[in-house]
């Protein structure tokens, strides 16, 4: 039976980009498990968020162009599964007072909550909000 859980874009871009080797050593094993086909989910603005940062650090030269192209295909590779959820601004802000988290943040951590799948997450705020919230992080033992 194949993992599951809901992706934080904090560890899909670490993936990519240069972190301390803690949080690489973490995104790296969610990155294994993905290509051993772990089942992945992730609300919808996942994919505007990785795009955008992806794109900005390419024109920053921080992702070589080459390296910009192998991130991209290798998501595609991903049993990546969006969950569209249409979020009105005043959704957005309850959701976020609720869990104490920036906006965009709560989105993954409400994800997770409804699913009732570990989130996988470098987040210190999703962190704090987990044990409070009774939201069950994924580790790596």
């Amino acid at each position: 039976m194949a993992i599951e859980l809901v992706l934080d874009a904090s560890v899909s871009l670490a993936w990519f980009l240069k972190e301390t080797p803690e949080r690489a050593t973490y995104a790296a094993t969610i990155s294994a498990a993905a290509a051993d086909g772990a089942i992945l989910h992730v609300p919808v603005q996942w994919g505007i968020e990785m795009g955008h940062v992806l794109l900005r650090e390419q024109r920053r030269k921080v992702l070589k162009r080459g390296k910009l192209q192998q991130a991209l295909e290798d998501l595609d590779s991903f049993d990546i599964r969006v969950h569209l959820e249409l979020f009105t601004p005043r959704r957005v802000v309850d959701l976020a007072r609720r869990y104490h988290l920036q906006g965009y943040d709560a989105l993954y951590f409400h994800l997770a909550r409804s699913l009732g799948l570990p989130l996988a997450t470098l987040d210190h705020g999703h962190r704090q909000a987990a044990g409070v919230h009774n939201v069950t992080l994924f580790s790596v033992a």
